[in-house]
C-alpha cells in the first residue's frame, strides 16, 4: 500500500542520513585526481568522492542519475561506473564537451592507443629538440605560412613565439588525425597545457585571465615537454585501467540551460546530483 511504501522509504532515508553523518566528507586520505576525471581541467571541479558516495547510497543500478549543471562530468561519470544512466546538461559548450568525450572512453568506445603511443614517441623527439618529422614538418611551415595560426592576433600576445609555433604544431598534427575519439582525447590534454604554455609566470595564474592581463613579455615555455607529460600520464592510467567495465545503460550530455530545458526531454529521473553553478 501506499502507507507501507512511504515507510520502506522513510526507513531508507534514515538509515542514509545515519551512514552520511559517520562519513568524512573532507576524503582527506583519498586522491581526487582519478583517471578520466584529471584529463583536462576545469574550474570548480566537483570532488568525484562526494557523487560516488551519494550515488551508491541513494540509487541502484540501472536508476537515472540527472545533473543539471554538469560541468566536466564528474557526476556523470561516477554514476555510468556504478552503473546508472545519466543525463547531463551544462550552459557551458566547453564543459560538455569534456564531459562527452570522458563519457564515450568511459562507455568503451573505440580508440588508436598505438596511435597516441606513436605521437608519445614523436613528441619527446620533439620535446629534447632533435627531428620529429610530422611536427617538425608542421612547425617549418609556420615560418612562412603564419595563417595556420588560428586567431593569431588574439593568440600572440599570450605566448613566447616559440611557444605559439609549438602549440600551432601540435594543433595542426591533432587536427589531421582521422579517429574521432583519439582526436578529441588530444585535443582536450592540448586545452588542459594552454594555460600553463602561456608567457605569465607560474602554472595556473588564474586570476591573470579573470582579468584578460596579458604578459608584458611573454616567457618562453616548452609546449611541447607539457603535453608529452600529459599524454603519458594519459597512457599510463589507461594501460591500468583498460579495459574499463563495460558500461551497460544509456547516457546524455546536453548543452542546454537547465532553466529552459523542457522536462519531456529530459524525462524521469531517479536522482538528481549536482555542485550548482557560483553566482558570480
Amino acid at each position: 500500500t501506499t502507507k507501507e511504501h512511504i515507510l520502506v522509504l522513510y526507513t531508507r532515508y534514515q538509515m542514509n542520513i545515519a551512514h552520511f553523518k559517520q562519513l568524512d566528507w573532507d576524503f582527506r586520505e583519498q586522491n581526487s585526481r582519478k583517471f578520466l576525471h584529471n584529463l583536462c581541467w576545469y574550474p570548480s571541479r566537483f570532488i568525484p568522492m562526494i557523487p560516488a558516495q551519494l550515488i551508491a547510497s541513494l540509487s541502484r543500478p540501472g536508476d537515472v542519475v540527472l545533473d543539471p549543471f554538469c560541468g566536466s562530468g564528474t557526476v556523470l561519470l561516477e554514476a555510468m561506473r556504478q552503473q546508472r544512466q545519466s543525463i547531463s546538461l551544462d550552459i557551458n559548450p566547453l564543459g560538455c564537451f569534456i564531459a562527452k568525450t570522458k563519457a564515450r572512453i568511459c562507455a568503451g568506445e573505440y580508440f588508436d592507443f598505438n596511435k597516441l603511443k606513436t605521437l608519445l614517441r614523436e613528441i619527446k623527439l620533439a620535446t629534447e629538440r632533435n627531428k620529429a618529422p610530422s611536427l617538425f614538418a608542421l612547425e617549418s611551415q609556420l615560418l612562412n605560412q603564419s595563417n595556420l595560426i588560428p586567431n593569431r592576433s588574439e593568440i600572440s600576445p599570450w605566448y613566447h613565439k616559440n611557444t605559439l609555433k609549438e602549440l600551432t604544431a601540435l594543433f595542426n598534427y591533432i587536427e589531421q588525425i582521422d579517429n574521432e575519439l583519439t582526436k578529441d582525447i588530444l585535443r582536450l590534454i592540448f586545452i588542459s597545457i594552454l594555460m600553463t604554455s602561456s608567457g605569465h609566470k607560474g602554472g595556473r595564474p588564474y586570476t591573470y585571465y579573470a582579468d584578460n592581463v596579458r604578459p608584458k613579455v611573454p616567457l618562453e615555455k616548452n609546449a611541447f615537454k607539457l603535453f608529452h607529460q600529459r599524454l603519458k600520464r594519459f597512457l599510463s592510467e589507461s594501460e591500468k585501467r583498460m579495459p574499463l567495465e563495460p558500461f551497460k545503460g544509456s547516457w546524455k550530455v546536453e548543452n542546454a540551460d537547465a532553466r529552459n530545458f523542457s522536462k519531456q526531454l529530459i524525462g524521469p529521473v531517479d536522482l538528481i546530483i549536482t555542485s550548482p553553478p557560483y553566482v558570480g
